[in-house]
C-alpha cells in the first residue's frame, strides 16, 4: 500500500475524519479569529503590515488605501495577504491543504497532533449550542 492508500483507508474511520475536520477548524479559527493573546498580538502585527479591508489601527499602514478617522487609520482597500489571514474560508483552504499533505505522509502523527485542537473546540460549540 502506498501512502495515499493508507491515508484514505484511515479516513474511512469516522472518528479520524471528525478529528481532522475539527482540528482544521480549530487551527483556522486560531489563526483568523481567536483572542488568545500571543496569536492575537502576532496577527495584529501582521495586519499592521498587510491590512485587510476594514482594519483599523493606530499605526499608519504601509500598504492598501486608508483614511484617518479620529486617532486611527481605517483601511478602505486592503491587500491580499491581509485578506487571506482574516478570511476563514481562505485560511481554511490553506490549513486543509497543508494538513492533507502531512496526513498522507504520516496519518498517525497528524491525528495525534490534531486531537488536542479538535477537542478544544467542543466546549465552545457546546456552550454556544446550549446558551
Amino acid at each position: 500500500m502506498n501512502s495515499i492508500e493508507i491515508a484514505l483507508a484511515t479516513l474511512t474511520t469516522p472518528v479520524y475524519f471528525v478529528i481532522l475536520a475539527l482540528g482544521i477548524y480549530s487551527i483556522t479559527r486560531l489563526i483568523t479569529t481567536d483572542s488568545f493573546p500571543p496569536i492575537e498580538k502576532l496577527r495584529n502585527w501582521f495586519f499592521d503590515r498587510f491590512p485587510h479591508d476594514g482594519y483599523s489601527t493606530k499605526v499608519r499602514p504601509p500598504r492598501g488605501q486608508w483614511v484617518v478617522v479620529g486617532a486611527t487609520y481605517h483601511v478602505n482597500i486592503g491587500v491580499w495577504q491581509g485578506e487571506l489571514v482574516s478570511c476563514p474560508w481562505c485560511m481554511g483552504w490553506w490549513v486543509s491543504l497543508v494538513t492533507c499533505i502531512l496526513f498522507v505522509l504520516s496519518p498517525t502523527i497528524v491525528l495525534a497532533a490534531l486531537t488536542p485542537f479538535a477537542l478544544r473546540v467542543i466546549p465552545g460549540m457546546l456552550s454556544r449550542a446550549f446558551s
